[in-house]
C-alpha cells in the first residue's frame, strides 16, 4: 500500500485493488473516504487544507464520527464495507451508531452525500434484482413473446402501426445481437436488439424495461452487456436513436448527442401503441 499524508489526513492507494481511500480527523470528527485515483493524484504529500479540501469535495463518505461535545457522541455508517475498503485505517468510534432508517434520510437530506445517494440507490436495486433472480443472457426472443413484453413497457409505442406483426417477425429474427432479461421465473422483464459487426460498432436498435421493474437498473446493465458482448468499450463505439424522454438516461451511461449522423428515412408511420 501506498501512503500520503497530510496536516489532518491520510490517504492511501491499495495496489493489489487499485483502490484508494482517506480519513479525515480533528477536534471532535472523523471521516472515511472511497476516493478516485485522480483525487488520489491530485492531493499532495504533505499538503494541508487544500487537500484535506479535495478529499472531502471529491470522495464518497464511508463512516463519520463526531464526539464534538456540543450533544452526545454518534457514529453514521454510510457504507457497511466501510472495515473492508479500508483494512488500513485506525477507524475511531465513540458513540452510538444510527439506525440505517435515520442514515437513509441525512443521505436524502443533505447535498453533501449525493455519492453516497447514488451508491445506496444501485445497491438496493442490486439486492432487489437479486432477490427476484433477475440475469441478463444473450437469447433469441419470440415475436409473440416479445409484442406481450411491449404490453407491459413504454417501448410499446416507439414503433410504427403499417405491418406491426409481419417487422416485428422480422425484427427478433434478423438481429445480430438479442440479449433478455428475465427474473427467477422466466418472465421477460427486460429485452434488448442490435446490430453489430463485432469490430467497431453497435447500433442499439430496441431497448425495453417492464414498467414494474423500472428505475432498477436493467436498462444500465444491459447496455453494457450489449457493449461487452459486441466487443467491449476500446474497440466499439454505440449508436442509437434516442427518444425524448430517454435522454437523460442515456447521458448518465456517458452518451452525447451526435453531430456525424447521416440518415435516410421516407418510412410510413402511423402512431399507435401495442395493447
Amino acid at each position: 500500500m501506498e501512503f500520503k499524508k497530510g496536516c489532518g489526513w491520510k490517504a492511501c492507494y491499495d495496489e493489489e485493488t487499485g483502490r484508494c481511500t482517506a480519513e479525515r480527523s480533528g477536534a471532535g470528527y472523523y471521516d472515511l473516504y472511497e476516493i478516485s485515483p485522480d483525487t488520489y493524484a491530485r492531493i499532495e504529500d504533505g499538503g494541508g487544507l487544500e487537500s484535506e479540501r479535495l478529499i472531502c469535495k471529491n470522495g464518497r463518505r464511508l463512516y463519520m464520527d463526531v464526539n464534538d461535545r456540543c450533544g452526545p457522541p454518534y457514529t453514521i455508517v454510510f457504507d457497511d464495507e466501510y472495515e473492508k475498503l479500508c483494512p488500513w485505517a485506525n477507524v475511531v468510534s465513540s458513540g452510538k451508531v444510527w439506525p440505517k432508517e435515520l442514515t437513509d434520510a441525512a443521505v436524502e437530506l443533505f447535498a453533501s452525500e449525493k455519492p453516497n445517494r447514488e451508491y445506496r440507490k444501485k445497491k438496493k436495486n442490486e439486492a432487489f434484482l437479486k432477490e427476484r433472480g433477475v440475469e441478463i443472457r444473450e437469447e433469441r426472443i419470440s415475436a409473440e413473446e416479445y409484442v406481450e413484453f411491449l404490453k407491459t413497457t413504454d417501448l410499446g409505442s416507439q414503433y410504427p402501426k403499417e405491418r406491426f406483426g409481419e417487422r416485428i417477425k422480422k425484427l427478433v429474427a434478423s438481429v445480430n445481437l438479442s440479449l433478455a432479461a428475465r427474473d427467477g421465473e422466466g418472465k421477460l422483464v427486460g429485452a434488448l436488439f442490435g446490430l453489430t459487426d463485432y469490430s467497431y460498432w453497435l447500433f442499439v436498435t430496441d431497448l425495453g424495461v417492464s414498467r414494474e421493474y423500472e428505475g432498477r437498473g436493467i436498462g444500465s446493465k444491459l447496455m453494457r452487456a450489449a457493449h461487452a458482448a459486441a466487443g467491449g468499450e476500446k474497440d466499439i463505439a454505440v449508436y442509437l436513436v434516442a427518444n425524448e424522454n430517454a435522454i437523460p438516461f442515456y447521458e448518465k451511461l456517458g452518451m452525447e448527442k451526435a453531430d456525424d449522423v447521416m440518415r435516410l428515412n421516407h418510412i410510413d408511420w402511423t402512431e399507435f401503441t401495442v395493447e
